[in-house]
Formats: C-alpha cells, sequence, structure tokens
C-alpha cells in the first residue's frame, strides 16, 4: 500500500481494477486486478504497517448504471469486513450512492461519476468530489464527516474547444459557463444527481457554501 502520513494520522491507500480494457500489462507497469485474496492480503500488510486509516479506490461496475451491481456491493462488503475504512469506486460514468455507516465508522462510494471526460450525455458530464474528514482520538481514528461536491464538466465554445470542471456550489454557478444550451445542461445534470444522492445516500450530504 501506498502509505502516506498527514497530521498525525497515517493513511494506506490501495487500488485494484477489474481489467485494463484489452491493454497488455508490460513490466515495469503494474496493475493490481481485483482478487479477493490480494485486497486481504494488502489490507493485512497495511494493518501490520500500522495505518490508521486503509483506503481501497475500485474501477468496476456497469457503465452507465446510477446504482451498484452485486460484484460491487459484494466486493465492497468484503473489503470492510477485512479492515477498509473507506472503499471509493469508478468506471460507471455516472454517479452511484454512497452510504456512511456511523455504527460500523466505514464509508462506500461506489461512483464519483466523471470528472473530466469528453462524454456530453444526460447523467454522463459531470461527477462529485468527496471529502472525508478523519479524526484521531483517544480509542483510535474514525470518520468525523463526509460530505460531497458536484462538479459538471463543461466544454467551452472556442477554437480549442476546451474542457473544463466546474464546481457546484448552491446552486447553479455559471461563472465560466456560456450560453444557454450549456447552462441548461448543467442544471439538469445537478437536477438528476441530487435527485439520486438525495434519495440514495446515507448519512452522506451535499456540502454547502461556507462550511
Amino acid at each position: 500500500p501506498l502509505i502516506l502520513d498527514r497530521n498525525g494520522i497515517r493513511i494506506a491507500l490501495l487500488n485494484y481494477t477489474y481489467g485494463t480494457n484489452g491493454i497488455a500489462v508490460r513490466s515495469p507497469n503494474i496493475v493490481n486486478l481485483i482478487d479477493t485474496l490480494r485486497i486481504e492480503t494488502d489490507l493485512r500488510k497495511a494493518a501490520y504497517l500500522k495505518a490508521d486509516a486503509s483506503i481501497v479506490f475500485f474501477h468496476w461496475g456497469d457503465e452507465y448504471k446510477s446504482m451498484p451491481n452485486d460484484f460491487q456491493k459484494k466486493i465492497a462488503a468484503f473489503c470492510l469486513a477485512k479492515g477498509a475504512k473507506a472503499v471509493i469506486g469508478s468506471h460507471p460514468h455516472v454517479l452511484q450512492p454512497m452510504t456512511w455507516n456511523q455504527e460500523t465508522d466505514q464509508l462506500v462510494v461506489y461512483s464519483l461519476g466523471n470528472f473530466i471526460s469528453g462524454q456530453r450525455s444526460r447523467y454522463r458530464n459531470g461527477g462529485a468530489m468527496v471529502e472525508v474528514l478523519l479524526q484521531r482520538t483517544a480509542s483510535g481514528t474514525r470518520i468525523a464527516d463526509v460530505s460531497y461536491s458536484l462538479a459538471w464538466v463543461y466544454r467551452a465554445a472556442d477554437r480549442k474547444k476546451s474542457f473544463y470542471m466546474v464546481p457546484v456550489v448552491e446552486g447553479v454557478d455559471t461563472v465560466r459557463v456560456h450560453g444557454p444550451n450549456s447552462r441548461a445542461a448543467m442544471k439538469e445534470f445537478i437536477d438528476d444527481a441530487r435527485a439520486l444522492l438525495g434519495k440514495e445516500n446515507v448519512n452522506v450530504r451535499e456540502r454547502v457554501k461556507n462550511r
């Protein structure tokens, strides 16, 4: 695992993928495929290295589906049972729900959607940024708070057709977004995202300004 020491908290980062889209993996490159034996071994090593929190990242799930599939749920549960503090996924290109189980002090984010992408279709033209606040206590390290901010991908109508990631804070932020079609697409993404995450998220709120 990659070990990060920040503000007295030791974090282990692990990363796995379902595959490589047919791209061959040649030395010295290393790709960790999703394998429960490997994951369990790596989480044990993270504990041996005295990590206060282990965060597992996955490239997984069905493309363009707004809900996690059974495999995602199974692997996430496996990681949490083996000691992971958080599981964060990507690949579906659309947002999927986030669950913070406050009783077990564990988090699952099934898909962050698209952060920077050329995909312009509905649901696929944005994503979310998740902030996890870890707190050191006398009994160990706990998740003190979890929140998310939406981000929409804007393609400008300039000569380079440049792409911009536009953070969303309280309503429709149109500082960089020009043209009624773009503003309408951004609002549609925001409305869709809030409808999904507002209904399906568990204990994970959207960040608001000055908080």
